[in-house]
């Protein structure tokens, strides 16, 4: 067995003690956050993009990309984000990524899920634009079809562009 020892002023020893004790911290965090989720953490790892305070603000992001909604949500909901993702869910977050979205860093956090009318895209069957919030930023957003066949695009999809009217 090796040991080590030396002997210390009282000014390398404060130095030794804050830079442990700061070690010890950032584990301690990173810990927490992989045991407990992302939610309590989610304010350091948001996109930086438009703050939410109402549905009037999600309306003006939405018209961002061309959309014009309600200026009511026809459906509002708080949903959790799971901490393992199905197929479904990689295949959701793989879309959201082409708009600047990763749902990676939400896993475990609660949203509100915000579902708006849209008016002007020409389309058979009635569509509707989902918004995702957490902390008062968006998080997620897509425009699909009502009907259960239908499409799922996301926000800065080329093609949602040209089906805008």
């Amino acid at each position: 067995m090796l040991i080590f020892s030396f002997r210390a002023t009282g000014s390398v020893k404060k130095i030794v003690f804050i830079v442990f004790s700061t070690l010890v911290f950032l584990v301690t965090l990173a810990f927490s956050q992989y045991i407990f989720g992302s939610e309590n953490f989610s304010s350091a790892l948001q996109p930086a993009d438009t703050v939410i305070s109402n549905e009037n603000d999600i309306k003006k992001f939405a018209g961002n990309f061309g959309l014009e909604i309600g200026s009511r949500a026809v459906f509002t909901e708080k949903i959790r984000i799971p901490m393992k993702f199905n197929d479904k869910y990689e295949e959701y977050n793989q879309l959201q990524k082409k708009s600047g979205f990763d749902l990676e860093k939400f896993k475990g956090c609660q949203c509100v899920k915000y579902t708006f009318d849209v008016h002007n895209v020409n389309e058979k069957s009635p569509v509707q634009l989902n918004v995702l919030v957490n902390s008062n930023k968006i998080i997620a957003a897509d425009v699909s079809e009502k009907n259960y066949n239908g499409f799922m695009k996301s926000i800065a999809d080329d093609v949602l562009s040209e089906m805008i009217q």
